[in-house]
């Protein structure tokens, strides 16, 4: 009767993408805050410091918790993690510069919304191109 839902492996990885994610966020988001609303840095600098932060432990977090199977060189995925990066913080800054001039949201509050879009964008360049499992390797 006790069932537990067995969820496809995408989707764990998804959540499991998406925690340690939110890690990278706080983080992230906390040195966006300090450097925008306390020290009174520009809010597109504080964005990309916040995210080189981020990408760093996001790399080391990622290839050993969420992607954990493949046999690519570090060296090689970490090049292929940084061109997803570039690709998904380049839609996230565009969807940030839309919601505060475009929508005219509130400057931090923009910056969640566009680490949303930027998660989405993520995951599935890291999933399909970054991480892609071998077709030897079992899930």
């Amino acid at each position: 009767m006790n069932k537990i839902l067995k969820l496809p492996p995408i989707i764990q990885q998804f959540l499991k993408f998406c925690h340690i994610g939110t890690i990278n966020t706080l983080i992230s988001l906390l040195i966006i805050f300090i450097l925008s609303e306390i020290i009174g840095v520009h809010y597109i600098i504080a964005n990309i410091f916040g995210y080189v932060v981020g990408i760093i432990l996001a790399f080391i977090l990622h290839r050993n918790m969420t992607f954990k199977k493949t046999s690519k060189e570090v060296k090689e995925q970490f090049m292929q993690f940084m061109l997803v990066f570039c690709v998904a913080y380049v839609i996230q800054l565009i969807a940030l510069i839309f919601f505060v001039h475009g929508l005219d949201i509130f400057e931090f509050i923009a910056q969640i919304l566009a680490i949303g879009v930027y998660t989405i964008a993520s995951f599935f360049g890291n999933y399909f191109i970054t991480f892609k499992k071998d077709k030897t390797a079992d899930f």
